[in-house]
């Protein structure tokens, strides 16, 4: 996969080719402020409203960009991203904020996570609860929700072995992030409850209720919900 560069944003990109249809772009390494780069960038990409481009999926430091091979080529994308003119002022990348309940008295390892973090319950939901949170990427299934901003005390490691299938809803630490299982699926987060709400419609469009940028700030559901195997 041969790399070179690519001026972007006013961000100098590592360019990577993936395959016919696709290109890899991922920020410098000592980039501060890495995901709001990336987040101003996606915005920029949605405005400029390039019709070959067909996705830019972000992640958490580069961002993949597919476009149709059957009416552009990789020469054609990339003079059409340079010619973009880059963000003269900063954007507010968080677009909606979302509030979410979750039900902790579902949590599957609060044995784990009390151990890890040397916390009682009660401290770790009043620290899980305290902060903003941004939806910094989507992925591994569709729907799921990676949420940065965890404190830091809250980092857990993931399960040395993932579970075969988890309850959708399932709100779960992996490291030093926290996300949401929108899909019952295989998973291997620590999780600590289970929120009622849907982030996934598949035959919506789009289908992902929240999106990259998007805030959340969750709150307690006092009544105990019912768990959906």
């Amino acid at each position: 996969m041969k790399s070179t560069f690519l001026l972007l944003n006013n961000i100098e990109w590592s360019l990577s080719i993936l395959g016919e249809s696709a290109i890899l772009l991922t920020l410098p390494t000592l980039l501060p402020h890495k995901l709001d780069k990336i987040h101003s960038t996606v915005f920029l990409l949605e405005r400029a409203n390039i019709p070959t481009i067909t996705e830019v999926v972000p992640a958490y430091e580069s961002l993949a960009i597919f476009f149709d091979v059957f009416q552009t080529n990789l020469p054609q994308l990339l003079k059409q991203l340079q010619e973009i003119p880059p963000q003269t002022q900063q954007i507010n990348t968080n677009k909606i904020i979302h509030k979410i309940p979750i039900a902790y008295d579902l949590g599957l390892d609060w044995e784990f996570v009390e151990r890890a973090t040397n916390l009682s319950k009660t401290e770790i939901i009043q620290r899980h609860l305290a902060p903003t949170y941004q939806v910094a990427m989507m992925g591994f299934i569709p729907g799921f929700v990676y949420l940065s901003c965890l404190d830091s005390t809250l980092s857990c490691p993931r399960k040395e072995n993932p579970r075969t299938k988890l309850p959708k809803g399932s709100v779960g630490i992996g490291g030093n992030q926290t996300g949401i299982y929108s899909l019952s699926s295989p998973g291997g987060w620590q999780i600590i409850g289970q929120t009622p709400h849907s982030f996934f419609k598949e035959n919506a469009t789009p289908p992902n209720i929240l999106n990259v940028g998007d805030s959340v700030k969750f709150y307690k559901l006092e009544e105990r919900m019912t768990s959906d195997k």
